[in-house]
C-alpha cells in the first residue's frame, strides 16, 4: 500500500483562511477611516473671516460687534482690560487673531482664544495663561516623601489629601 504525501496538514483550513481574511479586510478598514482623523481640521477660530468698518467706537462696542456677527464669546474683567479706548477698526476677510492682534496692538492687553471662547487679560496676569493659550487649572505638582515621625522611615501606601477638597493620592514605595 503507497502512502500519498498530504500537504494540506501543513497549511491553514479553508475556515480559518476566511476568518483571517476578514480580520485583514476589516483592519485595513480601520486603518484607512482612522486615516482622516490624523488630518489637522481647522478649528472655528482659524476657519471664521470677519468682515468690520467702525470709525470712533469703543472696544466694548466692536467686541459686541465681533460677537453678533461670529459665535465667539469673550471674556474680560473690564478692570483689567481697558474697552472704553475709542478706536477704528476697517478689516475684511481677517480672522480673529488678526483682528486681536490689531485691536489691543501697543496695549497691555493680552489674550487667548480657547474654541469660540476668547479671553482678556491684562499682560501682568498673563502668567495665568497656560503653555497652549488656555487658561491654567491651578494644578501644582507636590513631591516629598511620607516618613514615621518616630523613626524616620519611609511609608508606602499612605492616603495623601489636598485639604478641603476630594482631590488626593497614595504615597509610593
Amino acid at each position: 500500500m503507497e502512502k500519498k504525501l498530504c500537504l494540506t496538514r501543513w497549511w491553514p483550513k479553508n475556515d480559518y483562511l476566511r476568518k483571517t481574511l476578514k480580520i485583514m479586510k476589516l483592519s485595513l478598514l480601520f486603518i484607512v477611516l482612522s486615516m482622516n482623523y490624523m488630518y489637522a481640521d481647522n478649528g472655528y477660530a482659524q476657519s471664521t473671516r470677519l468682515n468690520m468698518n467702525m470709525k470712533d467706537a469703543s472696544v466694548k462696542e466692536v467686541l459686541k460687534n465681533i460677537e453678533e456677527n461670529s459665535d465667539f464669546f469673550f471674556l474680560y474683567n473690564s478692570k483689567l482690560v481697558d474697552v472704553d479706548r475709542i478706536v477704528n477698526v476697517q478689516f475684511e476677510n481677517k480672522n480673529i487673531s488678526e483682528v486681536l492682534k490689531f485691536l489691543f496692538r501697543n496695549t497691555e492687553v493680552a489674550y487667548a482664544v480657547v474654541d469660540k471662547q476668547i479671553v482678556l487679560t491684562n499682560k501682568a496676569n498673563l502668567d495665568s495663561f497656560g503653555k497652549f493659550g488656555g487658561i491654567r487649572s491651578g494644578q501644582a505638582t507636590v513631591s516629598g516623601t511620607v516618613v514615621s515621625a518616630t523613626d524616620g522611615i519611609a511609608i508606602p501606601g499612605v492616603s495623601i489629601l489636598e485639604k478641603g477638597t476630594s482631590n488626593g493620592t497614595i504615597s509610593g514605595m
